[in-house]
């Protein structure tokens, strides 16, 4: 958002024009790899952070100012994110410029760089829950092999018979007994 007078509002937020936060996320590919001068230009404060490292610090509140910072960045997938912060009204601005040694600045991403989708993380815990089980049921088959029966009073006991009334001793019932 080049700088504007805050009459004219933060796109994408109705009718917020100051005290107000907002973070930037994205991970990108550069075309070119080599080192990069990144530029941010904000009214009030700003920070980018590449790939979780602060790379430029333009915080607190200040009229329209600029701060650059430098990065080699290879051919692998970046991250990027831009916390921004808007205090008191009056005026708006936020920009990220990028350039080369000897080539004019641009704004990001420009021709030079893809971004790519953030993708969510969709862990399958129930694949946890029933691997945790099946260690369980395996590890009460092997203690009722390997511990040899004993006699208790004249009659023959199973390991599972110690646990009855535990938790384990339900995991190890006879209704189960065609996991054991």
């Amino acid at each position: 958002m080049p700088p504007q007078s805050w009459s004219q509002g933060f796109p994408g937020f109705r009718n917020r024009f100051e005290w107000l936060g907002i973070e930037y996320n994205c991970t990108f590919t550069t075309n070119k790899p080599g080192d990069y001068i990144f530029r941010l230009l904000s009214d009030n404060g700003s920070k980018l952070f590449i790939d979780d490292t602060l790379r430029i610090n333009n915080d607190g509140q200040h009229a329209e100012t600029s701060t650059s910072g430098n990065i080699y960045l290879n051919s692998a997938v970046h991250s990027a994110k831009i916390q921004y912060f808007q205090g008191p009204r009056y005026q708006l601005a936020l920009q990220l410029f990028w350039y080369m040694k000897d080539s004019t600045a641009q704004i990001f991403p420009g021709k030079n760089f893809v971004l790519t989708a953030i993708k969510p993380s969709h862990f399958p815990w129930w694949i946890i829950i029933v691997v945790a089980t099946l260690i369980i049921i395996m590890i009460l088959f092997i203690l009722e092999k390997r511990i040899p029966k004993k006699k208790r009073g004249g009659e023959i006991t199973k390991f599972s018979d110690d646990f009855k009334g535990t938790s384990i001793g339900y995991l190890a019932h006879p209704a189960l007994s065609f996991l054991l």
